[in-house]
């Protein structure tokens, strides 16, 4: 038909807007104390798509933790394994990525208003019983008897002290299971 024309328009593309989230894996009993080999999921769904969203990250000798490029979208962050001598966390954040604005709810800030992830160290408990060898059962023991916790052959400052009303037993509890070296 000689009155039609024919028009080409360009579709316009639409960046959809992206986001980083950074933050540090660290010693809940010692801030200080970056902790690597912390691993963490996020998984969500992407605003714009609607396509699932699955994303992993290690923490790294600094106890960085970095998520790159996360499409717009409301994700929930957990750690999926903790840092060896550490227990897993049970936490999990919402992290919401809108307009390359990043917010993470329920994570901790330092003082640096950068965001941390602390983990809490794996504890023991060391149960001790004193036995009475080459005692004859007639001979007089003493009312009690003070064991001193020792860690790398250094005492520390915990102590029980055993007696008959315990039945010479006693429990260091609560304690590091591995140390700081």
């Amino acid at each position: 038909d000689p009155g039609l024309l024919t028009v080409n328009f360009k579709v316009p593309y639409v960046k959809g807007f992206w986001g980083d989230l950074s933050f540090t894996k660290t010693d809940a009993e010692n801030g200080s104390k970056a902790l690597p080999g912390a691993e963490f999921t996020l998984e969500g769904t992407a605003t714009g798509s609607g396509k699932s969203v699955s994303m992993k990250a290690e923490s790294q000798a600094g106890g960085s933790v970095s998520f790159q490029n996360i499409p717009a979208g409301v994700y929930t962050l957990k750690e999926t394994a903790a840092p060896e001598g550490y227990e897993l966390s049970e936490k999990t954040y919402k992290v919401t990525v809108s307009y390359g604005n990043v917010t993470v709810e329920g994570m901790e800030k330092n003082s640096s208003q950068q965001y941390v992830v602390p983990n809490e160290p794996s504890k023991v408990d060391i149960s001790v019983k004193k036995v009475w060898e080459g005692v004859d059962k007639d001979d007089p023991l003493p009312n009690s008897v003070t064991v001193t916790l020792t860690r790398n052959g250094q005492e520390t400052d915990k102590t029980l002290t055993l007696n008959a009303g315990n039945n010479w037993q006693g429990t260091f509890t609560g304690l590091r299971e591995y140390d700081e070296n």
